[in-house]
């Protein structure tokens, strides 16, 4: 048996800790001390120094052992909390962050790792609470200043998030990470040129990383120079060969500026290599969204074939073959993929076997998968999709009309006398020069719903253009007065969140040019939906050109004329549930159709 250890032994281990040298600190608590036994110092230095090489196991142990002999010591629980969200224990986490705060509402380092957590789940509300409980113990702490304005950055907050990031600068011009969240910031205004002058700054010294050239390039995207993007992006996937991100960053730059080989880079990294699962999955995605079927087939095939039992390859494969009307063996497949998954990678292979099967025209055990899902996740509006659509295949007529009534649920307004009351310097003429300036990509993004037209990038109501926000104050208005035209469900996907506090989810315009239209789609993550018309072509009076069309479901072997179609008119909104299916007929014409659309839910905060 050992002695106790001298109070030297525990300095020594302070000593080394401090100097990083963890091997050694390991070394000296094996030959002087037991966990079981040890000083509480000793032992956080030991399970600390342990995670800092990695033994993640190993310093579980040793955290376990250190909070149950003492269940008193901050540290220890929040160093413990620590390393549970390290190894993706984000539960058991929480509950030790509780309980510190629990003898101690005040401890700073868990609050702050508290808002952290929150923030990393999306909680963005709820981490800004934790955030300002850690300020309120020490206010200049820049860790609990940047959390809480990322909190309002996330929430769309910008204007506070922007304020809080120029503190920080002004006690440390230096912080790295304010600076870069700051040029986030003016690039969600639509300040880019502010952006890219705060990031040039840092981001070809030592102190730069991925994520800093990557904000940079996209900020020279969004300015429109693209020869000032792509050496960025190249350079950084030559040194990062296996980030995906990037590869699908660059290769959208190519496709938008009409490259004649957008997906070269893709490409030249995978080879005949189908061990690169995530890098495969990603670039056989966007062959099929850019629509070369063949080749997104071909090597969707090759894939599975390497990697027979990888649910994500299963479910993609499924998809390609459903899309091919090959539904035997989508099914199977989908079938397969659930029974090797589990949490979100299941309900993925579960809604792709909902879909086999709606193909399939086996619709009853579809409509039971979406039921599930619907109460699995009531606010994915996707589900509530495709549970309707389902309706329509079995004649659930009754469920059909509680769902979709469109005579209560779709509005059209007319939106420009709202902004005249509020907002006399108000001018379509001007939101439509302002509007056509951000179109400035050549043909539509990948994977949009949109066909012979362009996109913006960004959240257009971030923009920090008095014109817009006249607009997005109006249509928050006009939204508002929609939903007093409601009657409460509480079992109803859009009825049962009824409320006037709303908040915009995303945002964005398009820009249609002759034979453009939209493939019918839903929009998962809103709860109101709608559309602004801008400017319209006058053949919009010619048989339902450039209509917009509600039930009319994107799945093949269905086909329906549509339930309701309402006719644009400049100045006007049609605002509607999120989970309608809604496309719009392609029109012939020498003019456009410019439009400004969005998604709205209810705002928790």
């Amino acid at each position: 048996m050992l002695g106790s250890p001298p109070p030297v032994a525990v300095q020594q281990l302070v000593s080394l800790y401090q100097q990083n040298k963890h091997s050694e600190c390991c070394s000296l608590f094996d030959k002087q001390f037991k966990v079981n036994s040890a000083d509480q110092v000793a032992v956080l230095i030991y399970a600390l120094s342990l995670r800092k090489l990695g033994k993640l196991k190993e310093s579980q142990k040793a955290f376990q052992k250190g909070v149950k002999r003492f269940p008193q010591n901050l540290d220890f629980m929040n160093n413990y909390a620590n390393l549970l969200i390290q190894i993706g224990d984000v539960k058991n986490a929480k509950e030790h962050l509780r309980k510190s705060l629990k003898i101690n509402a005040g401890f700073f380092e868990a609050n702050l790792n508290m808002g952290r957590l929150l923030s990393q789940q999306g909680m963005f509300q709820e981490a800004q609470n934790y955030f300002e409980k850690a300020l309120n113990t020490k206010p200049q702490d820049a860790n609990a200043n940047i959390g809480l304005a990322e909190s309002y950055l996330k929430q769309g907050e910008l204007d506070l998030a922007e304020n809080i990031y120029n503190r920080v600068l002004q006690a440390n011009p230096g912080n790295i990470k304010a600076i870069n969240n700051l040029a986030t910031v003016f690039r969600k205004k639509g300040d880019y040129k502010g952006s890219i002058e705060l990031l040039e700054k840092i981001a070809f010294t030592q102190f730069s990383s991925v994520q800093i050239r990557k904000n940079l390039a996209a900020c020279y995207v969004l300015q429109s120079e693209h020869d000032k993007a792509l050496p960025i992006y190249i350079e950084l996937l030559e040194n990062t060969l296996g980030d995906v991100s990037l590869h699908e960053e660059v290769t959208h730059i190519l496709w938008v500026k009409g490259d004649s080989s957008p997906f070269r880079y893709f490409i030249s990294a995978l080879g005949e290599d189908y061990s690169k699962v995530e890098l495969w999955l990603k670039y056989i995605e966007l062959l099929d969204k850019a629509e070369q079927t063949e080749a997104a087939e071909r090597h969707s095939q090759q894939l599975y074939n390497s990697n027979p039992n990888n649910p994500l390859v299963l479910i993609q494969h499924a998809s390609l073959l459903r899309a091919d009307s090959k539904l035997d063996e989508s099914i199977k497949l989908a079938r397969k993929a659930l029974s090797k998954s589990k949490g979100s990678t299941a309900v993925a292979a579960s809604n792709e076997l909902g879909y086999s099967l709606i193909s399939a025209g086996k619709t009853q055990e579809a409509k039971n998968i979406y039921q599930s899902l619907c109460k699995r996740e009531k606010d994915n509006q996707g589900w509530w999709t495709l549970w309707g659509t389902t309706l329509r295949e079995t004649h659930d007529e009754k469920n059909i009309n509680w769902l979709y009534d469109y005579k209560k649920l779709v509005g059209k307004y007319k939106v420009d006398d709202v902004v005249s009351d509020t907002a006399s310097s108000f001018s379509a003429d001007a939101l439509q020069a302002k509007l056509l300036e951000l179109h400035s990509s050549y043909k539509h993004p990948i994977g949009q719903s949109l066909r012979n037209g362009t996109q913006t990038f960004e959240d257009l109501f971030d923009l920090d253009e008095p014109i817009v926000q006249q607009l997005s104050r109006a249509i928050l208005d006009t939204a508002k007065q929609h939903v007093r035209n409601q009657k409460a469900d509480s079992k109803h996907p859009f009825l049962s969140r009824l409320t006037e506090n709303l908040m915009f989810k995303g945002s964005w315009s398009v820009c249609l040019r002759s034979t453009g239209f939209h493939k019918s789609h839903f929009h998962p993550e809103g709860w109101l939906s709608g559309v602004y018309y801008v400017d319209v072509p006058k053949e919009i009076d010619n048989e339902g050109q450039g209509w917009l069309v509600f039930g009319r479901p994107d799945i093949p072997n269905l086909s329906y004329p549509g339930d309701l179609a309402v006719k644009p008119e400049p100045g006007c909104v049609v605002l509607f549930p999120s989970y309608m299916w809604h496309g719009t007929n392609p029109f012939t014409s020498g003019q456009h159709r410019l439009t400004v659309a969005f998604d709205i839910i209810p705002n928790k905060s």
